[in-house]
């Protein structure tokens, strides 16, 4: 079944929503797009300003888990790239990042609890023994922001003390497995007040990434 029907232009990888009801893409104008299948209708969600085919070809959108919430990166004037969250829901954009560094592909987590990232922070220059010049390679390293100002750091201590208690043996009885996987996500809940300052580098080493998942 075909579903659109944009004319001439190409469109890219399409990220499928939770509910199975919207498809985000970036087409090579660099727009950001979601066609809702439910309405056959199209929302404009934002532009890039300066991409080319091979980075729209590896270009990453995500859904949140109650399909709400689209997390993408664009870049600015400054050629950096920061960290946005459109809300499906009211059609409103919520900058996440300001650009100061170059960060990019977010990522929900399944649990709607965090947003995980990647942020060039790492700086350890290496001087040139020919033409007097710094570069700064591998300054990439993971990071994570809690949605809500109340979510505990992913980085906070736990306690591992672990309490026993004596139970009885579970009787066996022949019965069907009425167990059922949870087929509605609970809602996702984001304070976008000081998120950026949330903003947690996670201990891993840093380097070249891409592809982040959760």
């Amino acid at each position: 079944k075909k579903l659109t029907d944009y004319g001439p232009g190409y469109r890219y990888h399409l990220f499928w929503s939770p509910d199975s009801k919207k498809l985000a893409f970036i087409d090579k104008a660099m727009q950001i797009k979601i066609y809702d299948i439910s309405t056959n209708k199209t929302t404009d969600v934002d532009h890039a300003l300066r991409y080319t085919h091979g980075v729209l070809e590896g270009y990453t959108l995500s859904w949140s888990p109650d399909s709400r919430w689209l997390a993408y990166h664009r870049d600015l004037k400054n050629q950096h790239n920061a960290i946005y969250i459109f809300d499906y829901q009211n059609k409103k954009t919520n900058a996440v990042t300001n650009g100061f560094y170059d960060c990019n592909s977010p990522v929900f987590d399944p649990e709607g609890k965090y947003l995980y990232l990647l942020t060039n922070q790492s700086f350890n220059p290496s001087y040139s023994n020919l033409d007097n010049t710094f570069i700064y390679a591998n300054s990439t390293l993971v990071a994570a922001i809690p949605l809500q100002k109340e979510t505990p750091s992913v980085m906070a201590p736990k306690n591992d003390t672990v309490a026993v208690k004596k139970t009885e043996p579970a009787k066996v009885e022949n019965k069907k497995d009425t167990s059922a996987m949870k087929t509605d996500s609970e809602l996702v809940n984001i304070d976008f007040g000081g998120m950026e300052q949330r903003m947690e580098l996670l201990p891993v080493k840093a380097g070249n990434y891409g592809a982040l998942a959760a």
